[in-house]
């Protein structure tokens, strides 16, 4: 079934013994991107975008901008969970995340490594 906001574009459901994954397929005829997400590699970007989170409460005094790393975090969460994350949007905020908290390490360590965890699927 076909997403008006993104014509061509089909969501497809694997399963594989105990292993489920999640695609996105998107492209033309001659051209189709397909993007899989295993349960684990889900499983283990929720677990850094709470470690995101509570590292950005537990330092927000020493954030410049609190807030504006905090709506960063919200657009990445989206976008991670989401169907369709935009690889050019996640990058971008979690380089501004990174570059926000620049002098507190636990949030840049967690920031690395969520890009690392991500960087094959976006």
């Amino acid at each position: 079934m076909s997403d008006p906001t993104h014509e061509g574009d089909r969501t497809i459901n694997v399963t594989t013994g105990a292993a489920s994954q999640a695609a996105v397929a998107g492209g033309d005829q001659d051209n189709v991107t397909l993007t899989m997400i295993s349960s684990a590699q889900q499983e283990e970007i929720e677990k850094l975008l709470t470690r995101l989170r509570e590292a950005i409460e537990a330092h927000a005094g020493d954030l410049a901008n609190p807030e504006a790393v905090r709506a960063q975090t919200t657009i990445v969460e989206q976008q991670l969970l989401g169907s369709r994350p935009d690889r050019g949007i996640v990058k971008g905020l979690l380089s501004g995340i990174a570059d926000g908290a620049r002098n507190v390490t636990a949030i840049v360590e967690v920031v690395t490594s969520l890009q690392h965890a991500i960087g094959a699927l976006v």
